[in-house]
This record gives C-alpha cells, sequence and structure tokens, in this order.
C-alpha cells in the first residue's frame, strides 16, 4: 500500500484513490480523512501525489459511468440467470439478454459529447419587423387598460370594445 505523510497524518493513497472511485465529494472524502474539506484542498493543491490520487479516483469513476452509459445507448447482451421449477425442483438456468439501445441515452452521449451537431438548436433571432409588431401589440394592450382604469367612457362602451390582440 502507498501511503503518504502529511505531517504526523498518514494518507493512505490508495484509500483515497478508492473514495473519490466511489464518487465520493471532496467534503466525504474529508469526513473519512477527519479533516475538514479546506484541509483536504490545501493538501490535494499543495501535494502532487494526493492530487494524482485524487485525479485518478475521479478519473476512474467517469470512465466507468461513460462505459455504462455508451453500453446503454448503443445496446449490450448480457448474461443472466432465472429459477424454474423442473419437476418441483428449483433450477437456475442461465441465459444471454440483449438490451435494445436506449434513445435517451443515445441523446444524452451525443449533445454532451458533440454539442454543435446534437445540442439544441439555437433559437432564431427575432426581426426588427417582429420586436415592431410585438410592441405594437404591447402598446395596445397597455392603452386599452389605461382607458379602462380611467374610466374613459362608460361601462357598456368598454365592455363591448374589442381589446388590441383579442379576437
Amino acid at each position: 500500500m502507498s501511503e503518504f505523510r502529511v505531517g504526523s497524518r498518514k494518507i493512505n493513497l490508495e484509500v483515497l484513490t478508492h473514495y473519490f472511485l466511489l464518487g465520493a465529494t471532496s467534503s466525504e472524502v474529508a469526513f473519512f480523512l477527519g479533516v475538514t474539506e479546506h484541509t483536504l484542498k490545501e493538501w490535494i493543491a499543495g501535494h502532487p501525489e494526493i492530487a494524482a490520487a485524487a485525479e485518478r479516483g475521479q478519473a476512474l469513476a467517469d470512465a466507468m459511468v461513460a462505459a455504462a452509459l455508451f453500453r446503454r445507448a448503443t445496446g449490450y447482451k448480457g448474461r443472466e440467470a432465472k429459477v424454474i421449477k423442473v419437476n418441483e425442483q428449483p433450477m437456475v438456468v442461465e441465459y444471454d439478454q440483449y438490451y435494445q439501445p436506449d434513445v435517451t441515452a443515445a441523446q444524452f452521449w451525443l449533445r454532451k459529447r458533440r454539442p454543435e451537431t446534437w445540442g439544441d438548436a439555437p433559437k432564431p433571432a427575432e426581426s426588427e419587423t417582429q420586436k415592431e409588431t410585438r410592441a405594437d401589440v404591447i402598446r395596445a394592450r397597455l392603452d386599452s387598460k389605461i382607458a379602462r382604469l380611467s374610466g374613459a367612457g362608460n361601462s357598456e362602451d368598454l365592455a363591448q370594445r374589442p381589446v388590441a390582440g383579442r379576437a
């Protein structure tokens, strides 16, 4: 086992790597080591051996997740087992199971790996004519509300007047 000494503390670098490999956050790893998160970050920043152990664990975890996501996105064959009854006796039967590709996993993979090609299309910019038309509709609605609030005309006139933008 590889150990590293920081002051009077011994840090097992393999254990540190495994904590990060399991997906633990810096805060959780610090707790496991009995130090504050700030101290752990200082150790990582100041000691290349500790930084390498942390990065190795995080990189391995990310690689495992990426491999699992890729398998899910592209489909895969796995070995399964089922218990069946044969002559009233339980029997374990193994078989190959094919898992269909998962469209959602494929979309996620492609959007993250090739956002310029597979990312969401940007919304087209609004033209000046569209902006002016929208502004006119808003202005007409505001004029109508102001007229109603100021009591212009009697209530029957206001109720029968069409409001801009509404049929």
